[in-house]
């Protein structure tokens, strides 16, 4: 992890207006991970594996019965020793028992085109703002809120939607999972083209693509794995990804396979359980409030960009 001046992030991508009092920490060897090719390839690798994949079914009752679990849909009745939930934004409904705190917003998600020619004077193009041309990036603008994205992808590569993908990273609406209001408003998009109008001018042209989807947030954004308690060890539960969990799917699994296979994992995650989530969210009000006295000009809390160059996939 490198840490750049404004100067060195201007010669180093000029299509990025960086002010002089950002801090900006530039990581030149990360990647990403587009979610729906790795879920085929997961799927993929399951089914040659002789797992067995029941898609479009709705859970209508999921029970312990004698020494195993239960798991009833709106087509079929399935047995077996132990039971993983991971249900996203339906975790409050399918596990009622969860905490509260659990919160499921509304977000948008934006593909924006770049200018043909650069409001900079310079010309600009397509390409500028594309795959290995122009990093993922993440800022936090001095009004505290924070925006993230990415290159253009090749659509041939990626298929769609096409466009310089970004979006708002803060909670959104609370809504019902089952009942949202999938319509985008005038005011999404100009929370978007606003902030690049601001700090990357020439890709701030019109929208290509406008999306919403949903975050399921844990009171202190972390994630939350755990055995449910009151059954034995035998139900798994991973929730709470609060929008920034999909690039752990990996270790995830893993974590999730230990649990319900050994009972146990060796990873570290006492900090995600559920007996925990009070008290992570106190240490973490804490540290806020004791940040202006603790804390320097490196505070993570302060504006910034953070920086991934990408070349390939």
């Amino acid at each position: 992890m490198d840490i750049l001046t404004h100067e060195a992030v201007n010669v180093l991508y000029p299509m990025i207006y960086c002010p002089p009092h950002f801090q900006v920490l530039f990581e030149p060897d990360a990647g990403f991970v587009t979610p729906e090719k790795a879920i085929a390839l997961y799927t993929s690798d399951a089914i040659q594996h002789n797992a067995d994949i029941r898609g479009r079914e709705k859970i209508v009752e999921w029970k312990k019965e004698g020494s195993g679990m239960t798991m009833i849909t709106n087509r079929d009745t399935y047995q077996a020793d132990r039971l993983i939930i991971c249900a996203g934004a339906w975790t409050g409904k399918i596990i009622p028992s969860i905490p509260a705190t659990l919160k499921v917003t509304k977000q948008i998600v934006g593909w924006m085109k770049p200018r043909p020619n650069g409001s900079s004077g310079r010309a600009k193009n397509w390409n500028d703002f594309s795959l290995g041309n122009f990093p993922c990036w993440f800022l936090r603008d001095d009004d505290g809120n924070m925006f993230y994205g990415f290159p253009i992808l090749p659509a041939r590569d990626f298929g769609g939607p096409v466009g310089l993908k970004l979006a708002l990273h803060k909670r959104g609406v609370e809504v019902d999972p089952d009942n949202v209001d999938r319509n985008i408003q005038q005011a999404d998009e100009e929370i978007l083209s606003n902030i690049l109008k601001k700090y990357m001018p020439d890709a701030a042209g019109n929208a290509l693509t406008l999306k919403s989807c949903l975050y399921n947030n844990s009171e202190d954004e972390d994630f939350i794995i755990d055995h449910l308690p009151g059954y034995d060890s035998k139900v798994t539960i991973a929730s709470g990804f609060s929008g920034h969990g999909f690039k752990f799917a990996s270790v995830i699994g893993e974590i999730l396979a230990d649990l319900a296979v050994k009972g146990e994992t060796d990873l570290p995650i006492e900090f995600l359980r559920l007996r925990g989530l009070l008290i992570t969210y106190k240490w973490f009000i804490l540290i806020q409030a004791v940040g202006t006295s603790v804390m320097n000009e490196n505070d993570y809390g302060s504006s910034g960009i953070v920086m991934s160059r990408i070349d390939a996939v």
